[in-house]
């Protein structure tokens, strides 16, 4: 495993990502065939092109132990254990880059009240957004100047604090566009949006639609389809977006 904390963040890095892909389409397989009752047996997968660096959001707890502070996830299995983090693999640089200079800050101003950070990237635009939690003082200046500060270098959009029941902007935008297929995704550090993005659209190549015994219904050159596997799996096979091109 290339983290040593793979056991939080993606216990598969122990094996071999085309075995990977074989243990995960056999899982596929059986909850769309024995759970739903779907014929499963031509299921094919089509693997990603990109097996690092490819989370849109990252959320790690703040770990301290007397004067020293660490980024940390939770132990797999508890809420109450805490597993430290220098950098993460399944992270671009530019998030690993932003979390190393968020704790360099947190140090520096001796900020004691943040006890988790989330950030969302927009992979197609190449900027962070970033929320923290925690309860704030009503004097936030000192960070909001440090970040800011450093916002250009490390493409920070817009930075927010939530905590005691409200959310504080510091600076900057509320939300990221991302751009999929020739769609663009609007969304902000809590929405749910897909966090494997390079995987979220479903491209389909000389595609024909033809009924048996019948003339073609649809030709065409490429479709992208938006879909949701976890709709999928609830047993509603559908597709919410698809965009022709002929």
């Amino acid at each position: 495993p290339r983290c040593p904390h793979y056991r939080a963040c993606s216990p598969y890095q122990c094996i071999d990502y085309p075995l990977q892909v074989e243990i995960k389409t056999a899982q596929l397989r059986e909850m769309l065939s024995h759970h739903l009752k779907y014929p499963a047996d031509d299921l094919s997968v089509v693997p990603s092109d990109q097996v690092w660096s490819y989370r849109n959001k990252a959320r790690l707890h703040l770990l301290r132990k007397g004067d020293a502070v660490t980024w940390s996830y939770h132990e797999p299995g508890t809420a109450a254990a805490y597993v430290p983090v220098d950098s993460c693999h399944l992270l671009s640089d530019r998030m690993n880059a932003l979390f190393s200079a968020l704790l360099g800050v947190l140090r520096d101003l001796k900020i004691g009240w943040i006890t988790e950070a989330t950030v969302r990237e927009s992979l197609s635009a190449g900027r962070l957004l970033l929320l923290l939690a925690g309860s704030p003082p009503r004097d936030v200046s000192a960070l909001r100047a440090a970040l800011e500060e450093r916002s250009a270098a490390l493409g920070l959009s817009g930075a927010a604090v939530a905590g005691s029941g409200r959310r504080l902007s510091l600076f900057g935008a509320d939300s990221l566009t991302e751009e999929i297929g020739g769609l663009s995704y609007s969304y902000g550090p809590s929405s749910f949006f897909q966090v494997n993005v390079p995987a979220l659209a479903l491209v389909l190549r000389d595609l024909k639609v033809v009924p048996k015994g019948a003339e073609p219904l649809l030709t065409a050159s490429e479709v992208r389809a938006r879909y949701s596997l976890m709709a999928i799996l609830r047993g509603n096979i559908a597709v919410d977006e698809v965009a022709i091109s002929s």
